[in-house]
């Protein structure tokens, strides 16, 4: 498999990784490890923090896994290092309303 460590977080956003389930009852959890399997499923999020800035970027640690304990070759073997680069294209989305369960909002 493929790993992916985060070493220099994003500093315009965060990265989120969605644990397992519905996506109802998944969670978000900030943190520095996720899998290529992740990715292919869409449980890794960038979210930008709403600053002026448009670009943002991180560096990011990747490593290959033998499963099977067969031996890689030599170019692959340890962790590779890489900047990845985000641009954030602004939209203007309508703002959303999230109320607590069983709370009550009034207006007058």
């Amino acid at each position: 498999g493929i790993i992916f460590h985060i070493v220099q977080p994003p500093k315009h956003g965060k990265v989120t990784i969605h644990s397992y389930g519905s996506e109802s009852n998944a969670s978000a959890t900030q943190m520095k490890f996720f899998s290529h399997i992740d990715l292919t499923t869409d449980k890794v999020k960038y979210t930008h923090n709403g600053a002026e800035n448009s670009n943002d970027h991180m560096t990011i640690d990747m490593q290959i896994v033998s499963a099977n304990r067969n031996h890689l070759p030599k170019y692959l073997e340890g962790k590779h290092r890489f900047v990845l680069h985000v641009n954030v294209t602004p939209v203007n989305d309508p703002p959303v309303l999230r109320l607590p369960p069983n709370k009550l909002l009034r207006v007058t």
